[in-house]
């Protein structure tokens, strides 16, 4: 954005700009093609009274010239047309820019909530596993304390209990 313009009001401008130049220089050229006609023409006047055959000659160069004029201004007619389908299609694209802006606009609002539900889906993760290793100490601590009571039938079945449940853990975690 520069000022109150976009770039693409620039961008439109500076075409209209080189469209406008090269109707100017047309015109320019077609200026000095038409006062070489003219002095050709002048010299065709004077040796017209001199020589009828030679102005016969000159009349066809003439004839060239005037062709060479009129596909100049069909030329300049086709840039003119150009210039105004360009301006339409600029509308069109410009259009279409906005609708890519949109869009882009969108996709960062989108991958900011991604980035924050990943954040927050690791805070998860973090406190599951937390959780996992507090029952882990937790089993390890019990099974210590088992160890004191190794004297007693029923700590063997306990001890398979709690492989299972070691067992079961692990499989969560993973």
């Amino acid at each position: 954005m520069i000022g109150d313009y976009s770039i693409m009001d620039l961008a439109t401008f500076l075409t209209a700009l080189i469209a406008l130049f090269g109707v100017l220089n047309s015109i320019i050229r077609n200026s000095r093609d038409t006062s070489a006609i003219l002095r050709e023409f002048e010299v065709q006047s004077k040796e017209m009274s001199h020589n009828h055959s030679d102005l016969k000659e000159k009349t066809s160069s003439v004839k060239g010239d005037t062709e060479y004029i009129c596909n100049e201004l069909r030329t300049e007619q086709k840039a003119r047309e150009n210039l105004y389908q360009n301006t339409t299609r600029a509308k069109e694209i410009l259009e279409t820019m906005d609708m890519m802006k949109e869009v882009v606009i969108q996709n960062s609002k989108l991958n900011a909530e991604v980035a924050e539900l990943k954040v927050e889906n690791q805070n998860l993760l973090n406190k599951e596993n937390d959780k996992y290793f507090q029952l882990t100490n937790s089993i390890n601590s019990f099974k210590n304390q088992l160890a004191k009571f190794e004297e007693h039938g029923e700590s063997e079945d306990i001890r398979v209990i709690l492989r299972k449940i070691e067992a079961e853990l692990s499989e969560y975690v993973d």
